[in-house]
């Protein structure tokens, strides 16, 4: 039995110094379920 795809959303979170200049701080995400994904969109995209 195949299992339902999963769905990776990820996000850098950049630090800014003093300077001005940003560096990557880390990396946060979810994973969730592609039919969660797929029913989401049709509830804000339909008409």
């Amino acid at each position: 039995e195949l299992s339902e795809p999963l769905v990776t959303a990820t996000h850098a979170v950049y630090v800014e110094g003093r300077n001005g200049h940003k560096a990557p701080a880390a990396v946060v995400g979810l994973q969730f379920q592609h039919s969660s994904l797929a029913t989401h969109f049709m509830n804000i995209t339909s008409t």
